[in-house]
């Protein structure tokens, strides 16, 4: 099984590549934007930079629509909010 250890490979950032798709997460969107153009080669933190942006993007414009919403804005509002920092 080649891909149930751990990552031990560095990025074109010089980083390991477990610590740079953790980075990638951890800066939200912009850090999924930065590491998707500096990393040409790793396709693990190129995977990892993408979906952080996806899934930022798609929990900004939840924010966005529930903002827009005033019934739901109260009812969701923290539910939603506690849920952006589990992810």
């Amino acid at each position: 099984m080649s891909g149930s250890g751990p990552r031990t490979s560095k990025s074109r950032t010089g980083l390991d590549s477990n610590f740079a798709a953790a980075l990638a997460y951890a800066l939200g969107r912009i850090g999924g934007i930065v590491f998707l153009l500096i990393e040409k080669q790793d396709g693990f933190v190129r995977f990892h930079a993408l979906q952080s942006i996806v899934t930022f993007t798609a929990i900004a414009v939840l924010h966005l629509v529930l903002r827009n919403l005033p019934l739901l804005s109260w009812m969701a509002g923290l539910p939603f909010m506690l849920l952006t920092v589990v992810v």
